[in-house]
């Protein structure tokens, strides 16, 4: 017996485990260099391996909470060189578990939310730094409109953290020059300071003064030209086209009938396709002649829907992502990319700056496809994208009605409900929003005066503050307010009731589908 407790006391704890085959599961990482994590990792097995790069991201996360900068540079360090060392398929291993464990950390996002000025800075300006965890992502596709799980953005924490020079950061040090498009910028900024206000959340008046002047001088004193803010050169345009169809073929090739699994490849073409068909259908001066032609707004929603749903297959709340199939988008995409060629060729022939625009009534460019050729892709669009703007619609009545109507906190939630419903029941050729026969089954129960109101406040902020005016001073605003949250408790109701009869014809559609 002593001489198998010598022989137990001669190994380290470590090597100890490893020698009987149990993994390590419990790492320390502070105070330690580079150099002896990577030695650490080097002596693990597959399953050490995995718990120690569960608690490295984890070890990642609490380095940018408390801004310690040094330690986050160690940590990348590791990260990087754990990734480059194992293969796809241990890596994929990886990340699976590790999504379970810790969840999508969006490492930007995170800073501003903690304040951490120092590593905001180093994450922004190291390139080789991963902004994105478990899942590595080209730090080109991140926008800074995208929401954490309290459905908030990096700009939004930025401007909450009350530090002028850590929003400063962001929009000067963004991946990519992405606010190098001011209207861009704009529109972020703006957004989540409107949030924040009708939040009431307590600003710094340096802040308030910062935000306030840098949409001053982006709305007025910007000067950069019309030609870098509008990238529509005719030459430029047929090039951007010519992409579209490129990458377009390149996924119908290599992935169509099961070809190939849907992976990295395929989400980056698709991301490429519908931000350059965003791009395609908001030049302002150059294709509003043949908006008619193609679904240009149906296309790029379907192809983001399919993009989330395999970024996250099994986390989907929403019965939208189960409209769409492989196949039934690919179908969509030939569809789209046959006619895309032909008007391709069209406008070779023109002089594209000459051509005049016109406006087009929704009901009328769909009714205009005589041939048909995208019926089931209107279909499908029109049952995700009625389906995804009764949810808005019913988070914002949600907060309307848990409101008070008797305080001027209450007064701006209760019209910024309002304002929501309006954006979202405008439905037009170039925004299409909720389906006519949906929003007009919603208005049929409200009062006329109700109507008005949430059609004068769609789209219209001087508007909103004409109405927000107007209640300060009525005397009855308590009871006006009251009266208008009564009627969006009725909007609530006939919104369940909709999304309901939906979901089920979602599911009798797929339950068909499968019987085929």
């Amino acid at each position: 017996m002593g001489s198998v407790l010598s022989v137990v006391g001669y190994y380290s704890s470590r090597a100890y485990r490893h020698l009987l085959g149990f993994p390590q599961k419990s790492f320390t990482f502070s105070s330690k260099s580079v150099a002896q994590l990577l030695l650490e990792y080097k002596d693990l097995n597959a399953v050490g391996g995995k718990y120690f790069y569960i608690q490295l991201l984890s070890e990642i996360k609490n380095a940018v909470l408390s801004d310690d900068v040094g330690m986050f540079k160690t940590l990348s360090s590791v990260l990087n060189y754990v990734i480059a060392s194992e293969s796809s398929e241990v890596m994929k291993n990886y990340e699976e578990t590790a999504l379970e464990a810790v969840g999508k950390i969006n490492l930007i996002t995170l800073a501003c939310k903690a304040a951490a000025e120092k590593t905001l800075d180093y994450l922004l300006l190291n390139p080789i730094v991963n902004c994105f965890l478990p899942f590595q992502r080209d730090r080109n596709d991140l926008l800074p409109e995208e929401e954490d799980e309290e459905s908030h953005n990096a700009i939004y924490y930025a401007i909450r953290s009350n530090v002028t020079s850590l929003l400063e950061i962001l929009i000067d040090k963004w991946p990519n020059s992405y606010f190098k498009d001011t209207q861009k910028l704009d529109d972020v900024l703006s957004k989540a300071f409107n949030e924040l206000l009708i939040r009431n959340v307590l600003l710094k008046k340096d802040m308030e003064l910062y935000v306030k002047k840098k949409l001053v001088d982006l709305r007025f004193f910007n000067d950069s030209s019309s030609e870098d803010q509008n990238p529509d050169n005719p030459k430029d345009l047929l090039l951007r086209i010519e992409f579209v169809l490129e990458k377009i073929d390149f996924i119908v090739t290599n992935y169509c009938h099961g070809k190939n699994e849907l992976d990295e490849q395929f989400l980056l073409t698709a991301k490429y396709v519908a931000r350059n068909i965003h791009t395609l259908k908001t030049l302002k001066s150059k294709l509003k002649c043949i908006y008619d032609r193609l679904p240009w707004e149906e296309m790029e929603f379907c192809l983001i829907v399919f993009i989330q749903f395999c970024l996250k297959p099994f986390r989907c709340e929403s019965f939208i992502y189960f409209v769409l199939n492989k196949e039934r988008l690919f179908s969509h995409l030939k569809n789209f990319s046959n006619r895309l060629e032909h008007i391709k060729e069209e406008l070779t022939t023109l002089n594209i700056s000459k051509v005049k625009n016109k406006n087009s009534i929704r009901k009328e460019v769909i009714k205009k496809e005589e041939d048909k050729l995208f019926e089931d892709l209107y279909n499908d669009f029109g049952e995700m994208r009625d389906i995804y703007t009764l949810e808005k619609i019913a988070k914002y009545t949600d907060i309307a009605l848990s409101a008070d109507p008797g305080e001027k906190m209450g007064h701006l939630l209760i019209t910024r409900a309002l304002q929501v419903m309006g954006e979202h029941l405008n439905n037009t050729s170039s925004s299409p929003k909720l389906s006519d026969t949906a929003a007009d089954f919603l208005f049929s129960i409200l009062p006329r005066n109700l109507k008005d109101v949430i059609k004068s406040l769609r789209n219209s902020l001087s508007h909103l503050e004409a109405f927000r005016l107007r209640c300060e001073f009525d005397e009855n605003a308590n009871a006006f307010f009251a009266d208008i949250q009564a009627d969006i408790a009725k909007i609530k109701s006939a919104i369940v009731d909709i999304t309901v009869r939906k979901c089920n014809n979602v599911i009798l559609t797929m339950h068909d589908n499968y019987a085929d």
